[in-house]
């Protein structure tokens, strides 16, 4: 199911939503669409009723629509994507609740990256205006890259628009837009270029509470008492909410007017071509050098920084996941892993304190950006969505292609606020291992490298863990998860076991601190140590359960 609005130069509309003539002289490079559409509904609809949650939440319901029905236990909310063609690896997608009175960037505008950056929904931001795209692949079949959006309702449809008392007001026509951007350099400040946009038909909004009982949804009883009065099978929302009398079904899916796009005289010359793989393997090689050839040292002054965005963005929602109270979530703590300072450690890096200092800085945050809760679990619906490919050679290389060039993009739109890009980072690293004792080794691991194997074994063996994952979660699924009659009574390893504290730290006599544990090591443990749980079985074995396998 695909919707596509290419935009182009009109006047928006402000009127009651009706069928208008459509005249498309451009096949749509960006169209909406919903690659895993269950039902035949259409896309979108043309009214959608919105909730007031906790922290001035303002939920659209059933948004696109109720896919493959409408869902009465949770909240009912499901995805959307945007397909396009010739997407480049530098290009990120959004997209943006807006009313139809408010202007919609074209292809070649070129924008303050920050007005996109620092407004971008997230777990931390969940009234962001800018909804990011967290997952996308490459259907080679197709030639088109699918961006994912809200996937599993991480972020929700939040839509902060505030109506007024008018009539005029309160039945404004919106629509959802979506962009494609890409970086623009030669600027004093992070820009950025529309390359493709495209929008959604017109929809009204108005408030749950005002909805009529049919446009509630709520559920059918089973049966009725004889002197119930009818169930109501059509809208009776008042005046211009009711979509029975002033939008009938006919008008259906056609709601606002299609803009054309601009002509191909005035387009800008063609985007190239998407970096190779081996240019994306390279550049996140060094990054990752960069990260794990030094000790946990190496990053010493940023671990205050660390431990409050662990903290923050994977262990306390972890307690979330595990039924933690507020107060328990409190006492997580961080371990100690850091040994005390040595002076001679100090010396060595101060000459060039100033340049690693930004460098750690930005390299950390790229890092931390893939180990919080929510990415992990993206990334194991990622491996899920591959593991059919493992023993198919061809499509599992394209699989592998599709990933790195997520990560790919994901990790540069981090960077976007500091105006760099991915292998300007990479050429700074580089320098400052030329100068630096302490990263000469990085150099020796990257400059010798003609091939960079290490990420396709990484991604093939992700692959295989979440694989076998799936596979346990089926045999427990049809034998019973950790069976009780298996289990060892009174036993002490049976339970749930959660990091309390570090009681000590012991290193080798001598061991220089050069040689300690890495900081994606220490990130790892976090991920499979932190919290599991452990059932002492009769067999005699012990299985264990660990909350979040991806790591």
């Amino acid at each position: 199911m695909e919707y596509p609005h290419p935009i182009g130069d009109a006047a928006c509309i402000h009127s009651p939503i009706g069928r208008m003539t459509e005249q498309p002289s451009t096949p749509p490079a960006l169209v909406f669409a919903k690659e895993d559409c269950a039902c035949k509904e259409t896309l979108f609809s043309l009214k959608y009723l919105r909730t007031h949650r906790a922290g001035s939440l303002k939920l659209i319901r059933c948004f696109p629509h109720c896919c493959p029905s409408h869902s009465f236990g949770n909240f009912c909310s499901t995805s959307i994507d945007l397909k396009v063609t010739g997407a480049t690896t530098d290009n990120v997608a959004y997209v943006h609740f807006q009313p139809t009175t408010d202007r919609i960037l074209e292809p070649n505008d070129i924008i303050d990256a920050a007005i996109v950056v620092n407004n971008t929904r997230s777990m931390d931001n969940l009234k962001g205006e800018w909804i990011p795209s967290l997952y996308h692949y490459y259907h080679e079949t197709r030639n088109e890259t699918i961006y994912h959006f809200n996937q599993n309702n991480t972020f929700g449809w939040h839509y902060g628009w505030v109506g007024t008392s008018t009539k005029a007001h309160r039945t404004c026509p919106h629509r959802l837009v979506g962009y494609m951007f890409s970086s623009v350099s030669g600027h004093a400040k992070p820009m950025l270029r529309v390359v493709h946009a495209t929008m959604s038909p017109a929809f009204i909004v108005m408030s749950y509470r005002r909805a009529c009982y049919f446009c509630q949804k709520h559920r059918v009883p089973s049966s009725l008492p004889l002197d119930a009065s009818p169930m109501s099978s059509a809208c009776e929302c008042e005046g211009e909410f009711n979509i029975s009398t002033h939008h009938p079904a006919h008008t259906q899916p056609y709601p606002s007017k299609q803009l054309k796009l601009p002509s191909s005289s005035s387009s800008s010359s063609p985007l190239p071509l998407p970096p190779p793989t081996e240019s994306l393997e390279r550049d996140l090689h060094v990054l990752y050098a960069f990260m794990s050839v030094p000790s946990i040292n190496f990053f010493a002054a940023h671990m205050p920084s660390l431990e409050s965005r662990v903290l923050k963005s994977l262990l306390h929602p972890l307690g979330v996941s595990l039924g933690l109270n507020t107060y328990q979530k409190r006492l997580l703590g961080f371990p100690a892993f850091l040994r005390p300072s040595f002076p001679g450690n100090k010396d060595r890096l101060h000459h060039h304190s100033n340049t690693l200092a930004s460098l750690q800085s930005v390299a950390l945050d790229l890092l931390l950006s893939l180990f919080t809760f929510e990415s992990l679990k993206q990334s194991e619906m990622a491996f899920a969505t591959a593991t059919p490919h493992l023993l198919h050679r061809d499509k599992l290389l394209s699989a592998y292609q599709s990933w790195l060039s997520n990560l790919h993009a994901n990790l540069t739109t981090r960077l976007y606020p500091l105006n760099l890009t991915i292998p300007d980072l990479v050429a700074h690293i580089q320098d400052a291992a030329a100068v630096v004792p302490l990263l000469h080794p990085l150099l020796s691991s990257t400059s010798l490298l003609t091939e960079y194997d290490d990420g396709f074994d990484y991604f093939v063996a992700q692959l295989r863990e979440v694989y076998m994952a799936q596979q346990d979660a089926h045999r427990h699924v049809v034998s019973g998860y950790f069976p009780d009659s298996d289990m060892v009574p009174g036993s002490g390893f049976n339970g749930q076991f959660l990091f309390d504290r570090t009681l000590s730290v012991v290193y080798e006599e001598n061991s220089p601190p050069d040689e300690d544990i890495s900081l994606p090591t220490l990130l790892r443990c976090l991920t499979i140590g932190y919290a599991f749980t452990l059932r002492h079985t009769t067999r005699p074995s012990l299985q264990n359960r660990i909350p979040s396998r991806t790591c």
